[in-house]
């Protein structure tokens, strides 16, 4: 399953990025702009990482490639689902695999810090500076497939 290791990534990243707080193994709380999530029905507001990541789990199954669905997962965790979601709808108006992240719905992460783009009417979360969620995704993404690589051999 996706979501069994994902979340101790996310928790070591949390860590190493702020290493004077104390999470105190899985336990640490999500904190989301509001605005991030009011347009979408699934709410994560002080939920600890891994209850998250299981619900997001869940609300991404959609998506059925794993790996794919595990970008999904760490995008709208880091950024709300609602930012994703949009994301994901101007992905699928303008001819790109909505279930495909990288040169994708990634590509529309990016943008919707340009008004074309936020100011589309599918777009309900508004605007939206992408850069860190891209690079969170990419960042975590890569240390969990790198942790992958070493338990195989």
């Amino acid at each position: 399953r996706s979501q069994v290791n994902i979340s101790d990534l996310i928790l070591m990243d949390e860590d190493i990025l702020s290493p004077t707080k104390k999470y105190g193994g899985s336990t640490s709380k999500l904190k989301m702009s509001k605005a991030a999530t009011a347009s979408t029905e699934i709410k994560l507001i002080g939920m600890r990482a891994d209850e998250a990541i299981a619900k997001l789990d869940k609300y991404y199954s959609s998506i059925s490639d794993s790996n794919e669905r595990i970008k999904f997962i760490l995008g709208a965790y880091n950024a709300g689902p609602g930012h994703v979601d949009d994301a994901i709808r101007l992905a699928a108006k303008n001819g790109y695999n909505p279930n495909i992240w990288h040169d994708n719905v990634e590509k529309y992460v990016l943008l919707m810090s340009h008004s074309e783009y936020y100011n589309d009417p599918i777009v309900k979360n508004g605007y939206f500076r992408g850069e860190e969620t891209s690079n969170y995704v990419r960042r975590i993404f890569s240390r969990w497939e790198d942790y992958k690589a070493k338990i195989r051999q």
